[in-house]
């Protein structure tokens, strides 16, 4: 029988947190990315790992045109967006002597294959503040992942903390667009 770190309570301390049993294309996915994780050799994936057709997995990441923002801050708050929704899901962090650390962080089955495909962003933007603000309501109402990012102010907003970028999922298309879809609840557009 082959060794697997997943089921070896001392090596799972270094492997992310996947969740199981979240349905069968989910759960398939789940355990491609822990091969992907444990260095496995590729295997090509099958119709049944893949998300249904129409029913993409992506990440938004929404940002506000009122601020006037450089084409650089905005960059950068987007990043800020993209990585915060995971790190916002850290449930541990190990420091190391060698001062490196481990970061364990639950993913969501949508998160989890959005991982082991094509990271899909798109990138919008709304005209004020209630807008981003209602769209993160709506996030949370519906259980979707998602970051808010306020910025400190040290290099725009004359040091008054602001915020500027709503980050949403990776989730599916179909819990996305009622939200800021073409016809969705917030009117967003592309940025």
């Amino acid at each position: 029988m082959p060794y697997d770190p997943v089921d070896d309570p001392a090596a799972e301390s270094t492997l992310p947190v996947v969740p199981r049993s979240a349905g069968p294309e989910l759960d398939e996915l789940a355990e491609l990315t822990m091969r992907m994780l444990r260095g496995e050799p590729e295997e090509e994936p099958t119709a049944a790992v893949s998300p249904p057709r129409g029913d993409d997995l992506r990440q938004i990441i929404v940002f506000r045109r009122d601020l006037n923002m450089r084409k650089g801050k905005i960059a950068a708050q987007v990043a800020h967006g993209a990585m915060a929704v995971f790190f916002n899901r850290a449930s541990s962090v190990e420091l190391r002597a060698d001062g490196s650390a481990e970061l364990r962080v639950n993913l969501s089955p949508e998160m989890a294959a959005w991982l082991t495909s094509s990271f899909a962003k798109v990138v919008l933007q709304v005209d004020t503040e209630d807008e981003l603000l209602r769209l993160r309501d709506l996030c949370a109402a519906a259980g979707i992942p998602h970051a808010l990012i306020t910025d400190a102010g040290r290099t725009e907003f004359h040091g008054v903390p602001t915020h500027t970028v709503l980050a949403i999922g990776p989730a599916r298309r179909s819990q996305t667009d009622p939200l800021c879809g073409p016809d969705g609840a917030v009117t967003c557009r592309l940025a």
